[in-house]
């Protein structure tokens, strides 16, 4: 995995994180990911930081999963303790 191997990186480039309240990511389902797929990669390594993460952006394809992915996503909330989830939806958007 390219973001657990980088972190040491990250933490040298982005002097940032130790003056950040709050660490945000994003993730979509274009088809058929699950919840875990999409995010578990990116919150496991980001929770060494040692900040609240937030999920900023997230939405989903109109697919067969839907519906499971949004559940998975209070489950993972609760399960990483994240502090928030912000969804995106695009009702009526063909593109």
């Amino acid at each position: 995995m390219i973001l657990v191997m980088a972190l040491p990186l990250l933490r040298f480039i982005f002097l940032a994180f130790s003056f950040a309240d709050y660490i945000g990511i994003g993730g979509f389902d274009f088809g058929g990911q699950t919840w875990d797929q999409v995010f578990d990669h990116a919150i496991v390594p980001l929770q060494a930081l040692g900040k609240p993460i937030w999920i900023l952006s997230e939405g989903i394809v109109p697919v067969d999963n839907q519906a499971q992915f949004i559940s998975d996503t209070f489950a993972g909330a609760k399960k990483y303790s994240l502090q928030g989830v912000l969804y995106f939806n695009a009702r009526g958007c063909d593109s």
